[in-house]
């Protein structure tokens, strides 16, 4: 049989720190360090600091595997400058585009640094229908701009994974460019916007064989990181 003293059964009791059901006991209210704060005077109580995001990114903990060295992407600077020589190729297709709407709605501006076929067809095209007085000369020359333009645009899309496509582009670009000096520098008064559009010219054939260059230097990169991985992990 259990012993049945108060100190063993402390129900009515009539002590206050202890509640009526004894198997879940509160902490005696006298003693400071079961309180809250914000009921207990005598202890101060303080907000825990507000830290910006750029803080909590500073103080939040670096987990590095022991050992291993970080992942650096092989193929991110030779990336950046392909993407960098893309765009003036796109460039040369906006403008070429822009010259043939002008031709087309007879505008008076063009770009130099475009495509010469482009804008020699859609103004000789202009030019033969004022003299005969038949648009569809105009728009015959248009389409034959277009063509031109849109074996570019062509071009463009494929060179996005084929240097064949890079190197097609510098090509005929660099045709392109040959017909802009016969043309502009025999037919055409020497100024200084043809000399800025041979200048034009000049930079975009060069980006155009530097895109081929970097794809297919990348290529190369890819090649030898793939064989590096087959010497390392050799496949039985």
């Amino acid at each position: 049989m259990e012993n049945q003293s108060p100190e063993n059964n402390r129900e009515g009791t009539g002590n206050p720190d202890f509640p009526q059901d004894a198997h879940s006991p509160i902490p005696p209210a006298d003693n400071p360090a079961f309180n809250p704060p914000a009921q207990n005077p005598d202890i101060a109580y303080q907000q825990p600091p507000q830290y910006t995001t750029d803080q909590q990114q500073q103080f939040q903990p670096q987990y590095v595997q022991q050992g291993t060295a970080p992942v650096v992407n092989p193929f991110a600077q030779i990336d950046a400058k392909i993407k960098s020589q893309r765009s003036s190729f796109f460039l040369v297709i906006i403008l070429s585009s822009i010259n043939v709407v002008s031709v087309l709605f007879s505008l008076d501006f063009e770009f130099y640094f475009s495509l010469t076929f482009a804008t020699i067809a859609s103004a000789i095209g202009r030019a033969l229908s004022e003299e005969v007085n038949s648009t569809a000369i105009k728009y015959a020359g248009v389409m034959i701009a277009v063509v031109a333009i849109c074996v570019f645009v062509l071009l463009y899309v494929l060179s996005q994974k084929r240097k064949g496509a890079a190197l097609a582009a510098a090509i005929l670009f660099g045709f392109d460019c040959l017909l802009y000096l016969l043309f502009f520098f025999v037919f055409v008064e020497m100024d200084f916007s043809v000399i800025l559009g041979a200048a034009f010219h000049g930079w975009a054939l060069y980006s155009f064989i530097m895109l081929y260059v970097l794809m297919n230097r990348r290529e190369k990169l890819q090649m030898q990181l793939d064989m590096q991985y087959q010497n390392q992990y050799p496949q039985f």
